[in-house]
Formats: structure tokens, C-alpha cells, sequence
């Protein structure tokens, strides 16, 4: 059995149901979501709130593409039918043929026109409420039945002349007028504070046709009474815009007194429950099922150790670890993670050791090892719970890459690379003890193809001499899968004391000893060691400059 559209669904409700069918007024799908949660027959495209929500006077200032593009909004948000105020039609016949087309194209259930000339005024505005002739409104509607393509889509006229003091006897003939032009039903519109005019002008039309109201200034006219009297359909018009201004005003007079929301939170809709309204959890159900992308990348950045720094630096490092030194304005564990975060990469754990109390960070999370730890690299990083799963870039917490360099090497297809860059040392640094790489090819040539040549690890460590060196270790090591279950198959052959002493240059030697390839991933450029005070004088100039 084919499922009725939108359309088909409301117009068969409307004309058959025994009690009045309930809409409500929004202006968005966020507001459309609310109204079908609490099970209401469809929601109100409304003029006014959808021109408030622009900061605009509902007064014809916005075009019929802005209304259309809220009401379209409102209508895929949500599984309920949409009827839009669409005002006059927003110009003469010719308009509101176009405007059918154009809205009934859209998926909306129905839309209500008012017979005043354009451009019209709010109903509740005193002063200039203009009405169109009968004759020209009915020709409104002839035209606007003649648009729509199928029978389902409802065409409701809208009676001003209560609003505008033409009296009852002007609103039933331009009632009657309009159902015979065609109209699926009629509005009977009133501003008077006693729904008694309203009643007058039911009794008189004699359920002639059906009939829409909306009681937004005679909220006493109870539904029973209207039920009775024959009403097909009820339009809460605003009520939730007024609502929501309200609270607003609230929740804004609070934050600005107490400076703080303590308050509030718990008489406020929670982050969750925001995020059920948008389907996140549906979107990440689809994620799973759909989306093809790579695999997560955790981050593990070691930065227990105890300094072992040159120069004055050794001197600022008893009394903060090297995470928390000041790189232009900025922690330096805060510039690493945020070039990690545009590579893409947001699952970040820190391992602290040496005043690790002082490593607060913006994003990502700590983990501790204990202030007096004083093992080596290797056991910072196996102390992380869960650590080694999916894919892991481990990313000494010392060094300063670019997210481009990032990117690129967490791309690369080896189960298992190291960041290496060419020597240059510029005799800088006479007590660091380097871990310098031997390549099983080294590559000669100036030039090459690949932005970042790759060549086979041959040896890694500080007994290589300089002179036989193709370059340095980085700090940087990325695993994809295979790569991790390369490196627990590896761990696995450790000694309890060697996994608590070897830093990761040993680490990916005994990797080496069993074979286990790993390649090498070259950057000339893009990357910083932070070593001395040399090394941070540079790296403020390139975030200053």
C-alpha cells in the first residue's frame, strides 16, 4: 500500500475528523521539531514569527523566498504537515499562481491567504488595514487553485473585515464569495478580546464550508465550544515565539546580574536534549553504517620526563615542566595540540610526570605516570589506558610539527613510520645525545617526485656516529592498525624491566631485531625541536610574524 504524502494525510484529516485539528505556530525546524514531539496535527509557518525571527515587521519586508526557504526548513525537519501564512499572496494573481507552484512543489499540506492589499500589516496593528476587492481576492483564489497540481494541496482564504470594522455582514459575504471561487476553507479572523463576534459569525454560516480559527486574542473560546460550533481547524499562532522571548529575557537578566549560570542549569533544556532534537544520534548511527573515512587516530604525547635542557632553559625548567613553556603567548603542549586538532587528529592524551599539576590544557585529556617517575619513554606510553587501538600517533612533547606535515604523514600507507628530517644540528647542541637514523637506501638525489621521500629504516639510536647518519629521529612515530598489532606482537617480547626503562628509539630497534619493517617518513622543513632558548626565540618570531 503506498504511504499518503504530507498533503494527502492532512487534507483527509481535515475534512474528515470529528473534532478540530490543532496547529502551532513556529518559525524554524527546530520549533517544527517541538510541535510534532508533543504530538500537535501540524505546525504554522507563521508570518510573524518568522519575520520577528529576522527582526523585522511582519509587514510584507521579507520576500516569498525567505518565507519559503523557514517553511521548506520546517517541513524536512519534521514529520508533520506544514500550512503557511503566505499573507496576500505577495502580489497579484499572477503572484500567487507562481506562489502555489512554488510552495506545493515544497512538500507544504496548505496555505492561508488574506484578502488585504499588499503590502499588508499585522491583524493586531491599529491604523492601516486595507482590504483587496471581493472581486480581485476571488481572483486570487481561481488562480491559486489552478496552480496546484494536485488535489491534495489545500488553497484557505482569510477574512479580514472583522479586523479591518467592515462588519459581520461584509465578512459573510466575502466568506461565502470566497467559497465559491474555490476555497478548501475559511478563515475567519478577529482581534476582539470576546470571542462573541466569532460566534455570531458561526452561527450565521451554518457549517457552510469548513473553517479555520485563530484565537489568539479570545483565548476563553474554549475547544469543546469550538467543536460544537463547527471549527475544522485551530491555529496557536505564537504563543511559543511570546514564550520563548520570555525566557529568554529571564535566563539573559540572570547571566547579567549573577555573571554566571549556576542558577539557571537546571531550569534550562540540557546540550543532550539538543542534540536528540538535531538527530545526532541517528546522524552517528549513519556514520557507522555509511560514512568511509579513516580509521580514528589516537594521540599519545609523552611529557613526563624530568628536564634535561640546556643553558638558561634549565634553569626556567625547575620550576615548570617543558609542556607548560611559553611559545608567543601560549603554552607549548597547547601550540602541539592545536596543529594535532587541524590535522584532523582530536583524541589527544598528554602523559605527565615532572609537575604534572601545571599541565592544563584547552582540549584532550591528561594522564599521570606520578611526579617521580623515572622510567623511560616507553612505559609514559604503554601506561595509557586502551591507548594502542585503531590508529596511534605518538608525538614527543618537545617538538613542534606542522599540521600540513601532520596530515601527510598520518596519510601514509606503512603499518609503521618515523618522522625523520636531514642533520642539521649547526653544532648547537653539544650535550644532546641524538638518535640518528641509517637508511637502507638513502636517497641522493636532490630531487624526487614525492614530496616527502620514504626509504626503510635500517638502524636507529645514538651509537650511529654523525658522520655515517642520513638524518635524525624526530620524535614522532604513526601506527595504522596493522601497525599496532605489529608493535603489541613486538611488546609482548619485553622484559618487565625493559619496558620500563627503554625510551622509544630502543623500542623501534627491537622492532628492527624482529623484523618488523618500518619506514621513514622525510621533513625538510616545518617542524621545530624546543632545546634552548635559542629554539624558542625562533619559533616566536614564525607565530609573531
Amino acid at each position: 500500500m503506498t504511504e499518503l504524502s504530507k498533503a494527502a494525510a492532512f487534507r483527509q484529516r481535515f475534512f474528515s475528523a470529528k473534532k478540530p485539528l490543532i496547529i502551532v505556530g513556529a518559525h524554524d525546524g527546530l520549533g517544527a521539531q517541538l510541535i510534532e514531539k508533543h504530538g500537535f496535527d501540524g505546525a504554522w509557518a507563521s508570518g510573524l514569527e518568522i519575520s520577528a525571527s529576522y527582526g523585522v515587521p511582519d509587514a510584507n519586508i521579507l520576500t516569498m523566498t525567505q518565507y519559503l526557504e523557514r517553511s521548506l526548513e520546517m517541513n524536512m525537519a519534521s514529520g508533520i504537515p506544514v500550512v503557511c501564512d503566505v499573507d496576500t499572496g505577495y502580489g497579484n494573481s499572477s503572484n500567487v499562481h507562481y506562489m502555489v507552484q512554488q510552495y506545493e512543489a515544497a512538500g507544504i499540506a496548505a496555505v492561508i491567504i488574506e484578502d488585504k492589499l499588499f503590502p499588508k500589516v499585522n491583524s493586531f496593528m491599529p491604523g492601516r488595514q486595507e482590504l483587496a476587492s471581493i472581486v480581485e481576492f476571488c481572483g486570487k483564489l481561481e488562480a491559486a487553485k489552478a496552480a496546484q497540481r494536485t488535489k491534495d494541496f489545500l488553497v484557505i482564504a482569510r477574512v479580514e473585515a472583522l479586523i479591518a470594522g467592515w462588519g459581520m455582514d461584509e465578512a459573510l459575504k466575502r466568506a461565502e464569495a470566497y467559497r465559491k471561487a474555490g476555497a478548501d476553507a475559511i478563515l475567519i479572523h478577529s482581534k476582539s478580546k470576546q470571542p462573541d463576534e466569532i460566534r455570531t459569525f458561526l452561527k450565521a454560516w451554518k457549517k457552510r464550508g469548513p473553517i479555520v480559527l485563530v484565537p489568539t486574542t479570545y483565548p476563553d473560546l474554549t475547544y469543546e465550544e469550538m467543536t460544537k460550533l463547527g471549527v475544522n481547524m485551530i491555529i496557536f499562532a505564537n504563543q511559543c515565539l511570546r514564550a520563548s522571548i520570555a525566557a529568554m529575557h529571564d535566563v539573559l537578566t540572570v547571566m547579567q546580574t549573577t555573571k554566571s549560570t549556576v542558577s539557571i542549569e537546571k531550569k534550562i533544556a540540557s546540550v543532550a536534549e539538543i542534540f536528540e532534537l538535531q538527530g545526532m544520534m541517528k546522524m552517528k548511527d549513519h556514520e557507522k553504517k555509511y560514512l568511509r573515512m579513516q580509521k580514528p587516530v589516537h594521540v599519545i604525547i609523552p611529557a613526563a620526563g624530568v628536564p634535561n635542557h640546556e643553558g638558561a632553559m634549565a634553569e626556567a625548567l625547575k620550576k615548570q615542566p617543558v609542556a607548560m613553556l611559553d611559545i608567543a603567548g601560549k603554552p607549548l603542549i597547547h601550540r602541539i595540540i592545536e596543529n594535532v586538532n587541524i590535522a584532523g587528529m582530536q583524541d589527544v592524551t598528554v602523559v605527565t610526570g615532572y609537575k604534572g599539576d601545571m599541565v592544563q590544557l584547552a582540549t584532550g585529556t591528561t594522564h599521570s605516570v606520578g611526579e617521580k617517575a623515572v622510567h623511560g619513554i616507553l612505559h609514559s606510553i604503554l601506561s595509557v589506558p586502551n591507548g594502542m587501538r585503531d590508529s596511534v600517533l605518538i608525538h614527543y612533547g618537545d617538538v613542534i610539527v606542522s599540521h600540513e606535515n601532520l596530515r601527510s604523514f598520518i596519510e601514509t600507507d606503512d603499518p609503521i613510520s618515523i618522522m625523520i628530517s636531514p642533520l642539521q644540528r649547526e653544532g648547537r647542541y653539544a650535550k644532546k645525545k641524538f638518535d640518528f637514523v641509517s637508511l637502507s637506501k638513502p636517497v641522493t638525489a636532490t630531487r624526487t617526485l614525492s614530496r616527502h621521500p620514504r626509504n626503510q629504516l635500517k638502524d636507529l639510536g645514538g651509537h650511529i656516529p654523525e658522520a655515517q647518519a642520513h638524518g635524525e629521529f624526530v620524535g614522532l612515530v604513526f601506527l595504522n592498525p596493522e601497525g599496532v598489532k605489529l608493535w603489541k606482537k613486538v611488546q609482548l617480547t619485553l622484559k618487565p624491566s625493559e619496558q620500563k626503562s627503554f625510551s622509544l628509539a630502543d623500542f623501534l630497534q627491537k622492532m628492527l631485531q624482529h623484523k618488523v619493517p618500518v619506514a621513514t617518513f622525510e621533513v625538510r622543513a616545518g617542524w621545530a625541536e624546543i632545546h634552548s632558548d635559542e629554539d624558542i626565540t625562533q619559533l616566536e618570531s614564525l607565530y609573531s610574524a
